[in-house]
């Protein structure tokens, strides 16, 4: 196969075409990579090396990246997961979609605008989750009332439901533990389920709140605790024992309904999964009625799976069926550990 592909595609002269391995001669990426970024005389490459960008041309390299960064930004489901990357790059071509800006290339003269327009909506992971007059009342904090309803219409009028990238990096990054828990919160609403942000517990004299409560079905809920560490989350022992026997019986009975499921999202890295069934357990202890299971998912494999339930087109019902089938008092580090 080597051989016919030297044949046919490699049309350089030499006399050794037979013997040459074709795939060793063309299989060092990162060379080729190099020598194309040497090539465009922004940075040099020092074989053996690395590519040095040597101090006359800092400035006018910086200027060049920044240029061609907001010219055609980066697709950053790369943060998510390479894998998720891969197929929204068209390497899965069936499951490709263009970015829900569309029709508003930052390539234009409405360059400014259009990034306004993306970071007044990066708050929200689905943009066409959002009616026109909502999209509107959010662009108005910086645009025209008419460029406002312009841009609006724009983006709403996309059929299809695709993940707002700029969303992407600010949840990942996000430093304010606040607004992580509210971005949580929207990337669950736009799986599908009905969400209450910080709901008061059962009792007058209970100060311990939940930050994110779903509601599963007519009978049942789930409340989760949103974990923004930046370098790892334990599950510890005393934090099961506050799920157990604070969080869940004080929330067993919210708006008539039973507390089913329980977890926890975190920002970066988890540990402690161990602790999972022995916070089912101790509550059942509590409760004999209380019947839980739990999970703990990283924020990239939350908005991983959100990112695959719309471009694979499940509807709202399929998308929160296969979520919560997940919590099964597991871990769940990546999208590819919830698929």
């Amino acid at each position: 196969m080597k051989q016919a592909v030297a044949t046919q595609f490699d049309h350089r002269e030499r006399s050794d075409s037979d013997a040459r391995d074709f795939a060793s001669a063309h299989g060092d990426v990162a060379h080729t990579f190099m020598m194309l970024c040497d090539y465009t005389g922004l940075v040099d490459y020092v074989r053996g090396d690395a590519l040095r960008v040597p101090t006359d041309k800092h400035e006018a390299t910086s200027k060049m990246l920044d240029y061609l960064d907001n010219r055609y930004p980066f697709n950053k489901r790369y943060l998510i997961s390479l894998e998720r990357f891969a197929e929204n790059a068209g390497l899965d071509v069936d499951s490709y979609k263009a970015s829900a800006f569309g029709a508003l290339p930052p390539a234009t003269n409405k360059g400014k605008s259009i990034r306004k327009v993306q970071r007044l909506l990066s708050p929200y992971p689905l943009i066409q989750g959002l009616n026109v007059e909502e999209i509107t009342e959010i662009l108005e904090q910086e645009l025209s009332a008419n460029e406002a309803r312009k841009f609006a219409y724009e983006l709403h009028k996309h059929t299809y439901e695709a993940l707002n990238e700029d969303f992407v990096e600010s949840y990942l990054y996000e430093e304010n533990d606040r607004v992580f828990e509210d971005k949580t919160g929207e990337i669950l609403r736009s799986i599908g389920f009905e969400v209450d942000m910080r709901p008061k517990p059962l009792g007058d004299d209970i100060r311990t709140e939940i930050e994110i409560l779903v509601h599963v079905d007519e009978e049942s809920i789930c409340i989760l605790d949103a974990k923004n560490y930046r370098e790892k989350f334990t599950l510890s022992a005393n934090l099961a024992s506050h799920m157990a026997s604070e969080y869940i019986p004080n929330y067993h009975g919210y708006e008539g309904k039973s507390v089913a499921y329980f977890g926890y999202v975190t920002a970066n890295k988890f540990g402690g999964e161990r602790h999972l069934e022995k916070i089912s357990e101790k509550a059942k202890m509590i409760n004999s009625e209380i019947n839980v299971s739990g999970g703990i998912l990283s924020a990239k494999a939350l908005l991983g799976f959100l990112d695959y339930c719309l471009e694979h087109e499940l509807n709202k019902e399929e998308r929160k069926e296969k979520f919560i089938s997940l919590f099964t008092n597991t871990g769940y580090d990546t999208v590819a550990e919830m698929l």
